[in-house]
């Protein structure tokens, strides 16, 4: 097999910049540069080569440069969050969601079915992007904080104490992005589940409207 010198010049100069450290599972990680040299070495190609010793220390520059920013990223996180769970617990909640017009036996059914398929399909977008965008601020928030416990670890760092705190508060924001989740979890099932009845019932009065 004849090694592929352009691909591995670009892994070579992108791992380091990119993530210096990636994490497989739990506290299992590895240095992408240092694996390559280990296991796919290829020394014909010029600048891509160094010991362990210095693929470390590059390696924890860039950890502690990343540290630089890590406190503005996460305020900026916990602010998402706190605006987040403002709007959630007013959209997701079940006055809210009784609230929503429903089908009257009154109501026009060609009329009636449009509207209320319109506002089915309004609900569960609106339902579904709460839903999602708490989740993508829980993921981060994650990804934010394991990654900085895990890269201090594996390079053994010493964390700054004044990151103390706004490692506790992205535990807080994960802790409070799942509890709002648990509490609006059958508010925002029966939202869901509501407005898929309408659109079927819409549906199959439309289906029906000929025959009557």
């Amino acid at each position: 097999v004849v090694p592929d010198a352009k691909l591995h010049k670009t892994l070579w100069s992108v791992f380091p910049a990119m993530c210096p450290i990636m994490n497989l599972y739990g506290p299992l990680h590895f240095l992408p540069r240092e694996f390559m040299m280990l296991h796919a070495p290829y020394e014909a190609v010029r600048g891509c080569s160094a010991d362990s010793s210095e693929i470390r220390e590059a390696a924890a520059a860039l950890v502690l440069k990343w540290d630089g920013s890590f406190k503005a990223r996460a305020d900026k996180l916990r602010l998402s969050a706190l605006g987040w769970l403002a709007m959630a617990d007013s959209e997701l909640s079940p006055i809210i969601m009784e609230g929503y017009p429903r089908l009257d036996d009154t109501d026009d059914i060609v009329e009636g079915g449009n509207f209320t398929l319109a506002s089915s399909l309004a609900d569960i977008e609106t339902a579904s992007l709460y839903i999602l965008h708490g989740v993508k601020i829980a993921h981060s928030a994650s990804i934010l904080l394991r990654g900085q416990l895990l890269t201090h670890k594996a390079l053994g760092l010493e964390h700054d104490s004044g990151h103390i705190s706004s490692m506790l508060s992205l535990i807080e924001v994960l802790k409070a992005v799942e509890k709002m989740l648990r509490v609006r979890r059958r508010s925002a099932v029966m939202a869901l589940q509501r407005s898929a009845l309408k659109m079927i019932a819409s549906n199959i009065l439309k289906i029906f409207e000929k025959v009557r």
